[in-house]
């Protein structure tokens, strides 16, 4: 059985290099081929990608952005139609994969309609299940595993739009056939605080996701720190422009009470 694996990239440098580690450390069979195509990301040219991901992947760069996620998936899903692969599979450049992500995911894939998502997030509920798996009424396309004639029915029915993923959910569903989910996530957003459908209090997390490689665990941490740091950098300018317009006091004599403050609120016991 053959396999390809696209991944879509667009600037984020240091998620996707995250990403990319991840997926050298996991065990990806030989021969399958692995598709990554940038959608002109301005932060990095087609040498830093050739840097981070496996030696035998194809690096390609699109000559113009697609328009958006949506636009830039289906031209994935096309870009793995050509290939002669028996099974594609979806990716998104912020996506941890655990070790064995891609023996299960086609182990399980057998047991569905041709359509098997790795990610089980609680964004889109369970309505059922199927012995090993869950069914939902959609799906984001990042991280799903596809039959080749599914994935080529889908890709001729299913016309590119800003929201493809929920547009060719609603198809298969449609045509009769399950959505299927891993119940154990295979994968995991790394910006899952901040990401699509996401905020900083509840995240876009994969019921599940465990791995036996401990440096997913770092990555992840690296990322949630860096999301932090970023709010509190706007909560930061937030204040300072507040107290510029309203109070009229200069950020240099804020900043040490909103320190202090800070520091009170981090001392408090958790209850």
């Amino acid at each position: 059985m053959k396999v390809a694996i696209g991944v879509s990239t667009y600037d984020r440098r240091h998620v996707v290099g995250l990403s990319a580690a991840s997926l050298r450390s996991s065990s990806i069979p030989h021969g399958t081929a692995l598709i990554v195509i940038d959608d002109v990301s301005t932060e990095y040219g087609i040498e830093y990608l050739t840097s981070i991901y496996p030696e035998f992947a194809h690096i390609r760069r699109r000559p113009e952005n697609s328009g958006g996620a949506g636009f830039a998936c289906r031209d994935l899903m096309r870009q793995l139609l050509e290939t002669d692969a028996d099974v594609l599979l979806v990716l998104d450049s912020d996506l941890l994969v655990s070790a064995n992500f891609l023996e299960t995911g086609i182990s399980l894939l057998r047991e569905t309609d041709g359509i098997l998502s790795l990610f089980n997030t609680p964004t889109y509920p369970v309505i059922a299940t199927r012995g090993p798996l869950v069914l939902k009424k959609s799906l984001g396309a990042a991280g799903t595993l596809w039959r080749r004639d599914v994935a080529a029915k889908v890709f001729n029915a299913v016309p590119a739009s800003p929201e493809w993923d929920r547009h060719f959910s609603e198809f298969l569903v449609g045509a009769g056939i399950d959505l299927c989910v891993t119940r154990d996530s295979l994968v995991q957003h790394l910006g899952y605080s901040s990401g699509h459908n996401s905020n900083f209090r509840t995240g876009d997390w994969g019921v599940g996701f465990s791995d036996s490689d401990a440096k997913n665990a770092y990555r992840l941490a690296e990322m949630q720190l860096a999301d932090s740091q970023a709010k509190f950098r706007l909560l930061q300018e937030q204040v300072d422009a507040l107290s510029k317009r309203v109070y009229r006091i200069e950020p240099q004599s804020l900043l040490p009470r909103f320190a202090r403050a800070v520091r009170r609120l981090f001392r408090r016991p958790v209850l």
